[in-house]
């Protein structure tokens, strides 16, 4: 079973029912009450995605034991106790770092006998990389043949998250709050000038569902010549 948990929401795709979430009590009450409206709900497996926070580290880079130090000092948005999760993508040889509340996680816990946490964002990046030893070797032998570079955006929930490959490795990762065209089009020109991208032969990639994408293509069209 796949459950999504969104800003507004907590989504049973699987079962074709969403609640929406009492902003008034924690995601973990939400997610009880939740499971408690669903009949004869298959407890053996679930999936949860959720779209928190994430950072990303180099895998060699990261010792297991630290990784709960390491996200507690870049992320600091919340007070709850956290159960900081690794989301390992293997292609390029990171670990995602994301964090769910133990209060969610003891309520998943006690529901379902196996389960794993995953990360939207995370997800779609990953989709972007190769999933196998082949592909990886084909897919970096194109990169190195191109000449056009490519910054991807995603967006999901009010989160645009913001990516670019070099030579098969991930050369920029971030994430941040999409709430209008005029702010996410700046963000994505800062980036785009960081990477020293040419407006004219490199290409930016929109992808996701955010309410003023057409906005957004409008604007960046005055600066970059090639927006999808």
């Amino acid at each position: 079973m796949t459950i999504n948990i969104t800003n507004t929401e907590i989504q049973f795709p699987s079962v074709g029912k969403a609640f929406s979430q009492n902003t008034t009590i924690s995601v973990a009450a939400n997610m009880r009450e939740a499971l408690k409206e669903i009949a004869d709900i298959n407890t053996d497996e679930a999936v949860i995605t959720v779209n928190s926070p994430v950072i990303i580290v180099p895998e060699e880079q990261l010792k297991e034991e630290d990784a709960t130090a390491l996200y507690n000092l870049s992320i600091t948005e919340t007070d709850e106790e956290l159960l900081v999760v690794q989301q390992p993508i293997e292609a390029i040889k990171t670990v995602a770092l994301f964090a769910v509340s133990k209060d969610l996680n003891t309520v998943i816990e006690d529901h379902f006998k196996k389960y794993e946490f995953s990360h939207i964002g995370i997800q779609n990046l990953a989709d972007a990389v190769p999933t196998n030893e082949n592909a990886a070797k084909e897919s970096v032998a194109k990169v190195l043949s191109l000449k056009n570079q490519l910054l991807s955006a995603f967006f999901c929930d009010g989160v645009m998250y913001a990516y670019a490959f070099k030579q098969g490795r991930l050369n920029f990762f971030n994430r941040y709050e999409a709430s209008n065209a005029h702010d996410c089009a700046y963000m994505l020109l800062s980036v785009w000038k960081q990477l020293g991208y040419s407006q004219l032969k490199d290409e930016l990639a929109l992808s996701g569902e955010v309410l003023f994408m057409n906005d957004l293509k409008e604007l960046l069209g005055e600066f970059i010549k090639k927006v999808n």
